[in-house]
């Protein structure tokens, strides 16, 4: 994955929705949508392991729901509007049930028939649609500005990664974080 393009500075730590404490000093961004089916394969690679350094309060994870506009990733822009922006509990289980479903709901409709893939959510999944266009009109700009390109994007320190990542380097670079963020205090 290419980040050589990326600005770090421009991406905003109050944008989004945040997963675990809000005190804990090392923050796990992350651009996803839930249509990717890369973006799946990081919220379960990652699920327990992330879980871990959360309860240890270790990090907090910023979750960024990247609106795109290619066919393939739109379904996923529905969807955005039905994850819970506050209890991150709820986030996480919504997120997980959305993933678990993407099959389903992700082959519903062509891009002219989004409203078939809120239907699934609403009836299907019974999830509540959320006031979050704001939120999402200010991730994408933000997205755009910092250059970053493609979902997902994960982001710990000056560290730029995708789902690729192996369980190791992933955990050093946050135990790395973590202790920074330890000595800096």
């Amino acid at each position: 994955m290419e980040t050589s393009h990326i600005k770090l500075a421009g991406i905003q730590s109050d944008l989004g929705i945040l997963i675990g404490n809000p005190n804990a000093p090392v923050t796990l961004v992350e651009y996803i949508n839930v249509r990717c089916p890369f973006c799946k394969q990081w919220f379960f690679d990652s699920k327990d392991l992330l879980a871990n350094y959360r309860n240890t309060g270790k990090i907090k994870q910023l979750i960024k729901l990247y609106d795109k506009e290619s066919p393939g990733l739109q379904m996923g822009n529905v969807m955005h509007r039905f994850i819970p922006t506050i209890n991150s509990e709820d986030t996480l289980k919504v997120m997980e049930l959305i993933y678990q479903t993407q099959d389903e709901w992700g082959n519903l409709a062509q891009v002219e028939q989004l409203e078939k893939i809120a239907a699934f959510a609403e009836n299907t999944l019974q999830l509540t649609p959320q006031d979050v266009e704001e939120q999402q009109i200010a991730i994408i700009r933000e997205a755009e500005k910092a250059g970053i390109q493609f979902v997902p994007t994960m982001i710990v320190n000056s560290h730029i990664f995708d789902q690729k990542i192996e369980s190791d380097k992933l955990q050093h670079w946050l135990d790395e974080a973590y202790h920074q963020a330890l000595s800096s205090r």
